[in-house]
């Protein structure tokens, strides 16, 4: 029981059936990834050590079972929007070789009385029933606080089964809820994940690596002492604007074949002032 459980290929995905439509609409409630060449996130390293010792406990599940220890299956990542919590999650279905099961909120969300309620049992039924990992982003809009006044009681309800679910999540699957709110959370909820990993902004050298990372082999061409200075003064930025600024500079160089490193500075400035940010250009 304890390797089946545990045993990533104990039941064939591909004989694990559909996975669970809205009745009204007729749609997936579920979007499966595989992300077989997902790039490992780049984190500080006390982040990077908290998700590698994660990976670990997961692989040797088997191990920790036979000696009368819970490997963990449930995980909660907060922090501001582009941090990484998704680019998270997705390395870890590659890492743990299994498919990547992410909640479609457009669809599973429902004005219906009780709809919801029945959309999210189906799916954390798909998800424990299978090894997967499950993803369940912008949790805050499923896992309010329930002392919230202006939220309807089928939200409260909805709770319930959350912390019901989390007490008794399987070990063959691990469920990820990432949040930018978690402020907004039931405290109840927090206490049932096994761990909690909070994601930073990036730090100057992290920065950096983000940028050279998206530009790829258009990296070569970016003068280095630039590529710090715009690390340097794009200070609370999140990794996925660094990467929006990189790759937008890198198609007006392709495009209007213009000097790469003319179009990056031009990008920064444009979107500074579009963002309404007051940075320091510095060496830039």
């Amino acid at each position: 029981l304890a390797e089946n459980s545990a045993n990533p290929g104990s039941l064939r995905w591909k004989e694990a059936g559909p996975p669970p439509v809205n009745d009204d609409q007729g749609v997936s409630l579920l979007k499966i990834q595989h992300p077989t060449d997902a790039p490992r996130p780049i984190f500080s390293v006390e982040v990077g050590n908290k998700f590698e010792q994660f990976i670990r406990d997961r692989q040797a599940a088997v191990k920790l079972v036979q000696e009368g220890l819970t490997p963990p299956s449930t995980l909660l990542l907060t922090g501001k929007p582009g941090t990484g919590k998704t680019m998270l999650a997705q390395w870890m279905a590659r890492q743990l070789e299994l498919p990547l099961v992410v909640q479609d909120l457009a669809t599973s969300i429902s004005s219906y009385l009780g709809k919801t309620g029945f959309n999210l049992r189906r799916m954390l039924d798909y998800a424990r029933n299978r090894p997967t990992v499950l993803l369940l982003d912008e949790f805050d809009s499923i896992a309010k606080r329930r002392d919230d006044n202006t939220e309807v009681g089928e939200l409260k309800r909805i709770v319930n089964v959350l912390l019901k679910e989390l007490e008794d999540w399987p070990l063959n699957s691990v469920l990820i809820a990432a949040t930018n709110h978690p402020e907004l959370l039931d405290p109840a909820i927090g206490r049932r994940f096994h761990e909690h990993l909070h994601l930073p902004l990036p730090s100057v050298d992290e920065r950096e690596e983000i940028l050279r990372r998206a530009a790829g082999h258009f990296a070569e061409s970016i003068t280095p002492k630039l590529l710090r200075s715009i690390a340097s003064v794009l200070d609370g930025w999140s990794g996925s604007h660094l990467t929006t600024v990189i790759k937008s500079a890198i198609r007006r160089h392709v495009v209007d074949n213009c000097d790469i490193n003319q179009a990056v500075i031009r990008e920064i400035v444009e979107r500074s002032n579009f963002n309404g940010d007051h940075i320091d250009l510095g060496d830039l």
